[in-house]
């Protein structure tokens, strides 16, 4: 077997274990994608040219590396930063050789990381539903979490990372089994996948796979006119965000003690995040700023932080931190990222529903910089670029 052919087969193995590690351990999911990475420089000569990746997607990437460095100039914390930048440098690097590897796989690699993604999302659900019915009828102490888990781990916590990484998988394991299988099982694997989501106590899932859902929806229906539709959505929202978190609609959410914590809290954050946006419009704080936010660990409502580390809001991130230069950057890859996703219908669809529930979740949840979520942010979309674009099999 030749050096690229070994590399699409670790390719395959990484699209078959994803949905089962984020089940397991989420934060695994960037070794998983650095080994895949790294497997590609190492056996294929043509991922480490990155050939096939976009030049636009290298340039925005490129500019918005430099722009980074040259904020460590400013930033609050310049170790902090460094550390920061040269994670997210890593992690881009690594991440565009995985795409290469992707957009080079031939024919029957692309089949098998299909009925890989499938059979990987089919073993997570079966892990997940044997945990809620080894907890519901033996205890906490006797599920299959506790297996590599202390008992004491609050679970459904700690699988709201899983429901968010799995909410983004079901949409290429779903174009997968219509690949194989048709429109009939492919409906009931998404049913199933939305119902599971809404079995993890995780707000974030169940509002990524509704939005995800209703992208695909609106795909189907706009036909081509939906990527141009979709990029002009997306850049709009990257553009309008610090506006859209100063409006009087969220403060007074912020000031309500009705609402669950995590729905009052992250309010009061994005409020806190445009006011430290509107100092610095321009160029932002700087890399890494968002931890060392001035006044960031003064103490709210149940005694939460005004800025936990970031501020929850991946657009209000780059705001924060790189001001209007890093927003006009970030709104040329949204744009890319909405035009790339025109194709026949069905993967109209998946495009358009993966990355309206990516970008929810990112909205929400994680910092930009956490490298677990890099990292499955590559691994997706490298799937997605892997999927391939052909009619059923049979049809």
């Amino acid at each position: 077997m030749s050096g690229p052919a070994r590399a699409s087969a670790v390719f395959v193995a990484a699209a078959a274990l994803a949905a089962p590690v984020a089940v397991a351990a989420p934060n695994a999911l960037a070794v998983l994608m650095a080994a895949a990475a790294l497997a590609a420089a190492a056996l294929d000569p043509e991922a480490r040219r990155l050939a096939g990746v976009p030049r636009v997607l290298i340039c925005l990437l490129a500019g918005f590396l430099a722009f980074a460095v040259v904020s460590l100039t400013w930033t609050l914390d310049a170790a902090e930063g460094l550390d920061g930048w040269i994670r997210i440098a890593v992690t881009a690097v690594l991440g565009m050789i995985l795409l290469s590897k992707a957009r080079s796989l031939d024919d029957g690699h692309r089949k098998r990381v299909g009925d890989a993604l499938a059979g990987g999302y089919a073993a997570a659900i079966l892990l997940l539903l044997v945990q809620i019915v080894s907890e519901r009828y033996w205890g906490r102490e006797h599920s299959i979490a506790a297996l590599w888990y202390p008992p004491d781990t609050n679970f459904w916590a700690l699988f709201n990372r899983s429901a968010t990484v799995l909410v983004m998988i079901l949409p290429l394991a779903t174009l997968a089994v219509y690949r194989r299988h048709g429109v009939r099982a492919a409906i009931a694997l998404a049913a199933i996948g939305g119902w599971l989501t809404f079995q993890l106590n995780s707000q974030a899932a169940e509002v990524a796979v509704c939005a995800g859902a209703a992208a695909a929806i609106f795909a189907l229906l706009a036909g081509r006119l939906a990527p141009r539709l979709l990029a002009a959505a997306l850049v709009l929202g990257m553009l309008a965000a610090p506006f859209a978190a100063h409006t009087g609609a969220l403060a007074d959410l912020a000031k309500r003690r009705d609402v669950s914590v995590s729905v009052y809290h992250r309010a009061a954050i994005w409020g806190f995040t445009s006011e430290r946006i509107a100092e610095k419009p321009i160029l932002g704080w700087g890399m890494h700023a968002a931890r060392s936010m001035p006044h960031a660990k003064e103490t709210i409502a149940y005694g939460a932080e005004l800025m936990p580390l970031h501020p929850h809001n991946g657009p209000l991130h780059v705001w924060l931190e790189f001001g209007l230069v890093g927003a006009l950057l970030a709104a040329g890859l949204l744009a890319w990222l909405g035009l790339a996703t025109a194709g026949p219908p069905p993967e109209l669809a998946m495009r358009s529903g993966l990355l309206a529930a990516t970008l929810v979740v990112a909205s929400v949840s994680y910092g930009l910089w956490q490298g677990w979520w890099m990292a499955t942010l590559w691994l997706v979309g490298a799937f997605a670029a892997a999927i391939p674009a052909t009619p059923r099999d049979g049809a």
